[in-house]
């Protein structure tokens, strides 16, 4: 994914998994979500003209000894927070996104872990009022097929730098449903 660093349209990007539809199908704001580098929540509020919350569903702080490959070093006893939350509209309550996140708590600036922990705020927003400086390297772009109620949802991985150095793994997931255009 490192050509994404300097272009957004790659016409042999291609989404992984079995059953994966085209990018050059998908709807013009999906390909935007999936490959943007900025606050999915701003895009979100401009595309559907309405407020977004971040609705904590899960959140917990472990002491890394061993886990998955989380993309980024981690030393023995490192604090992880674990935050899974969905992005919805505030007045319709529709779930635009569902993601969850891997935080390298030690590396983040002073403040900004306790903020993160009160649930407050979503990850994006927060980074843009501290002004942080960050960047975002894309790492995957998925399809989960849906099951037989679903029709599936478009996913991506992607770590955020501060300072040269990747501090957060995010997961996050698009149901199809929510972008396609509504039928009669």
């Amino acid at each position: 994914m490192k050509t994404l660093r300097s272009k957004g349209f790659l016409p042999e990007l291609r989404i992984e998994g079995a059953g994966a539809p085209e990018l050059a199908n998908l709807p013009a704001i999906l390909r935007v979500l999936l490959i943007q580098d900025g606050t999915v929540t701003k895009t979100l509020e401009a595309w559907f003209w309405e407020f977004m919350a971040v609705a904590l569903r899960e959140q917990s702080v472990t002491v890394w000894q061993s886990g998955p490959d989380l993309g980024f070093p981690l030393e023995a006893n490192s604090r992880v927070l674990l935050r899974k939350v969905d992005i919805q509209g505030q007045s319709s309550g529709r779930v635009y996104c569902s993601a969850t996140s891997h935080i390298l708590i030690s590396k983040l600036p002073d403040g900004l872990g306790e903020r993160l922990l009160s649930g407050e705020i979503g990850i994006g927003e927060l980074l843009r009022d501290r002004e942080l400086e960050t960047y975002r390297e894309l790492k995957s772009v998925f399809w989960v097929p849906g099951s037989p109620d679903s029709s599936g949802s478009l996913g991506r991985s992607y770590l955020i730098h501060l300072g040269h150095t990747p501090v957060m793994r995010i997961e996050e997931h698009f149901p199809l449903a929510m972008y396609l255009p509504a039928t009669a």
